[in-house]
């Protein structure tokens, strides 16, 4: 007969097995949304904007001499998502690893 610590266990080995898949399919997600930021961004500064001055501040960034500052913008949103991501995670897995069933036993 299993005991209810070896299910216990598998029940834990099962949810991290789990857990894993979902931050690998959020890194796909995250590395496909950056993937299409970068090929977004590369068409629009590869290509002139034909759009006359007007008064409209929306129009302002289509002018050909603000590209750089456009692609510093969408360049440091992507690395502040990275890192954002990457710590939150770094942060959930220290708290995880303070937390495990093998440490309380240990301390008692």
């Amino acid at each position: 007969m299993r005991s209810a610590a070896f299910f216990v266990s598998e029940v834990h080995r099962r949810a991290e097995i789990l857990r894993r898949k979902r931050e690998k399919k959020q890194i796909l997600l995250l590395t496909a949304v950056n993937v299409c930021l970068l090929v977004f961004l590369g068409a629009m500064i590869g290509t002139p904007h034909r759009i006359s001055r007007t008064t409209m501040a929306g129009t302002s960034l289509l002018d050909d001499s603000v590209g750089g500052y456009v692609a510093v913008a969408v360049l440091s949103f992507m690395l502040g998502a990275a890192v954002t991501f990457f710590l939150r995670e770094h942060l959930r897995k220290k708290a995880a690893r303070r937390s495990t069933p093998e440490n309380k036993n240990n301390q008692t």
